[in-house]
């Protein structure tokens, strides 16, 4: 449910945010939430239930989007988010709740669970979610285009076929952001058996910490002019091996989903 709505909030803004709710409200027979804090801001409170919100990172506290930086310093949104239960997808996340005086509870996102899929990896790179600049796609483009390569784009709401045959052919995907909450592309990369080859920051690292396996991390791609340089991950292409085993760390959505209806089930 939670992530239904916030799902909603990426595709169309707090109007179509407020329509998925009454439908949801419908399907799951619940009261609606008070606040959803959305890309746009929070939705008007309705009613006196408590919220439960879902943060996926605070980079306009870090130095990006300046637009949206002082957020959370409005005496609405703090009072919103101070009366809130707030989940936080990564530990990375939960330290920067914490700097700004908000507590939360750690929930992963996991990959779907099924049988791995089988690959016939070629040569080609993989970059997968949406193109923003904290995404440095453009540094994914230019290793590709310095080896040669082909870069497999999975851009957006993608179709799970077209995924699944993108960690099939990729030999790497590579994760080459300056800034995430948390990197669900790299889990289900790893949970289809392709390796990862990912900047270090704070959210990769934490899953490499928590038992991923087949991440190799590389220091973070810097601009150059109007392009992009990756040299780290230039080098460690040109060595042409790869990790032998792929996993995700171990957890599930079934985990994600017993750790939500327990903050549920406390607030009740």
């Amino acid at each position: 449910l939670v992530h239904d709505l916030a799902g909603g909030s990426h595709r169309g803004g707090w109007r179509r945010v407020l329509r998925r709710r009454r439908a949801l409200r419908a399907r799951h027979r619940i009261a609606p939430f008070t606040h959803l804090l959305t890309d746009y801001g929070p939705v008007v409170p309705r009613g006196g239930v408590r919220a439960l919100v879902t943060v996926h990172d605070l980079r306009f506290f870090e130095g990006h989007e300046r637009g949206a930086r002082a957020f959370l310093r409005r005496r609405a949104a703090r009072k919103a988010w101070s009366s809130a239960t707030l989940m936080a997808c990564s530990e990375a996340t939960q330290s920067a709740l914490l700097r700004q005086g908000f507590d939360a509870e750690v929930i992963y996102g996991a990959a779907e669970e099924g049988p791995r899929p089988s690959r016939q990896p070629g040569e080609a790179l993989l970059v997968v979610g949406r193109d923003e600049a904290r995404k440095a796609w453009g540094a994914a483009q230019a290793v590709a285009a310095t080896l040669g390569r082909e870069l497999i784009v999975v851009e957006g709401d993608h179709h799970e076929d077209a995924l699944r045959d993108a960690f099939a052919r990729a030999a790497w995907l590579l994760a080459p952001s300056l800034y995430e909450g948390f990197d669900l592309p790299v889990v289900e990369a790893l949970a289809a058996g392709c390796p990862v080859l990912a900047s270090r920051i704070p959210a990769h690292e934490e899953l490499v910490a928590r038992g991923a396996q087949g991440v190799e991390l590389v220091a973070p791609p810097t601009r150059t002019g109007a392009g992009w340089s990756w040299p780290d991950a230039l080098a460690r292409l040109e060595q042409g091996t790869s990790p032998e085993t792929c996993a995700p760390p171990p957890w599930t959505w079934d985990d994600a989903a017993a750790r939500v209806a327990g903050l549920i089930a406390a607030e009740s």
